[in-house]
């Protein structure tokens, strides 16, 4: 039995819908293409914390998460403000050592924080 970090790990997120997310792709990439991507994204980096022996795992959403990905998550909705004032919000909602993973990290994996 592994043993539960004293962690709560954070996955920021927006809802994955076409004209919404990855606006910057589009073009070359048409809106439903860019929220795929997105979705895809998101998926592989709570797939990735659903791996990881940590106490609490949040998915911070602006908007609606698919149910799937709202899987064993705590689904708390984001704070208004800039990227530095919903970050914040989320630390002080925090009690203890907190991770703060952006859904745009597919790329993370378990070897990230093993140590």
């Amino acid at each position: 039995m592994r043993k539960i970090m004293d962690l709560t790990v954070a996955v920021i997120a927006k809802e994955c819908r076409p004209g919404r997310v990855k606006t910057r792709l589009s073009p070359p990439l048409t809106p439903e293409q860019a929220s795929g991507l997105a979705q895809l994204s998101l998926t592989r980096t709570l797939d990735t914390v659903r791996l990881l022996p940590v106490r609490n795992r949040l998915l911070v959403m602006d908007g609606n998460p698919a149910p799937a990905d709202a899987e064993d998550f705590t689904v708390v909705e984001q704070a208004s403000g800039g990227l530095d004032e919903r970050l914040a919000a989320i630390c002080d909602a925090v009690a203890g050592p907190l991770l703060i993973i952006g859904m745009d990290t597919p790329q993370f994996s378990i070897a990230d924080v093993a140590r």
